[in-house]
């Protein structure tokens, strides 16, 4: 029987449990010089070994980001199309840096999982998912002109208010799990995948 479940990294524990350390090592995944020049030298180590905590916490939340898109994305693509291929950066036809999306995300989501798949015959489709400030795993796919009758939670719409993406094909599916320090459960979110997956 196939395991939903997902186990969190250490660096993606406490990001998820702490939002004081979340903010700072936010904080240091942005600064543009390992040592800020305002510090003065009896602080550099202590700040070098935190600039270097929080780039292993970003190494843990793309495990972890990969782990959720495997048993989601992953599992659903292997079941209906077992000969797709994953991407590199350089092959999709928008690469997007791992580590970018991992800390920036999209839109409304901080982390983000971004994977491009080529479906022989179907061509790239566009994958994606991510955990927002709550802590919840959303999902969204595009590219390749889905069944429109796609049931929910799949829906055009970001949230009420927001710009339709309707010119790109964009389907977005919200709130598919909740994850906590120690982890979560995706079948939800592995169900949402695979009907996408059925749908093309």
């Amino acid at each position: 029987m196939t395991s939903f479940e997902i186990t969190c990294p250490p660096g993606v524990a406490l990001l998820l449990s702490d939002r004081a350390h979340a903010r700072a090592i936010e904080n240091l995944w942005s600064a543009k010089t390992a040592i800020p020049h305002h510090l003065p030298p009896g602080e550099w180590t202590n700040y070098g070994r935190a600039w270097l905590t929080a780039q292993t916490v970003k190494v843990d939340l793309l495990a972890f980001m990969h782990q959720a898109w495997m048993l989601t994305w992953g599992q659903a693509l292997e079941a209906r199309f077992p000969k797709a291929r994953l991407l590199s950066q350089q092959e999709a036809e928008a690469g997007n840096d791992p580590f970018v999306w991992v800390v920036d995300g999209d839109n409304a989501r901080p982390h983000a999982h971004y994977i491009a798949v080529d479906l022989p015959g179907l061509g790239e489709l566009e994958t994606a998912i991510a955990l927002t400030e709550g802590h919840e795993l959303t999902m969204w796919f595009g590219a390749l002109g889905p069944s429109q009758a796609l049931a929910p939670p799949w829906t055009r719409k970001e949230r009420l208010g927001d710009l339709e993406d309707d010119a790109d094909g964009y389907f977005y599916a919200h709130d598919l799990a909740e994850v906590s320090a120690q982890g979560g459960n995706v079948r939800a979110a592995y169900l949402a995948a695979k009907a996408a997956i059925e749908a093309l």
